[in-house]
């Protein structure tokens, strides 16, 4: 069983070298700007090591209306074993439902595998337009499906969802 726990700051130099190796540059921050987000009240890293590594790991943040999982990364070779979706099954009861995560829109073979992944883990798409702001000057903007746990938002929800991650997450003014 791989056991979920919260990290703590000293985690930061293994989780920053798993977010390199997991996530392309526009979606993530440059590591200054990841390592100042530690300090947020509403961020929390959760993970889990092997043989004394870092193995996995969610950043997740927690807002009083509901959570947001912003990345979740399993190292290379510790994936395709179940311990995405052990660990995922162990956070989720510890969340704020809903549950919120952004996944790349289904255009390639490895995306539809991964919203594969999300919906056997309870998680469902919703049908909304979705926009992740640049994550840093030099980023792009990408366009992202949402996806909600347990169940499918509101179009009210997804705006409150979206308004929060913009001005809290991002940094940014929603423009409608």
């Amino acid at each position: 069983m791989h056991k979920l726990k919260k990290l703590q700051r000293e985690d930061f130099d293994a989780v920053w070298k798993l977010m390199e190796e997991s996530f392309p540059v526009d979606e993530r921050r440059g590591r200054s700007g990841q390592e100042a987000i530690l300090a947020e009240p509403c961020y929390c890293l959760y993970g889990n090591h092997m043989a004394g590594k870092l193995a996995a790991f969610l950043a997740v943040w927690e807002f009083g209306s509901f959570s947001f999982i912003e990345h979740f990364a399993v190292r290379k070779d510790c994936r395709n074993g179940g311990m995405g979706r052990e660990l995922l099954g162990q956070l989720l009861p510890r969340l704020k439902e809903p549950v919120i995560l952004e996944v790349e829109l289904p255009k390639t073979a490895l995306a539809e595998r991964r919203i594969a992944f999300y919906e056997r883990c309870g998680f469902a798409g919703n049908p909304f337009a979705y926009i992740q702001p640049a994550l840093s000057a030099e980023g792009k903007a990408i366009p992202l499906g949402i996806m909600s746990y347990p169940d499918g938002l509101s179009e009210t929800m997804f705006q409150t969802v979206r308004s929060v991650l913009y001005e809290s997450v991002y940094h940014v003014r929603e423009s409608r």
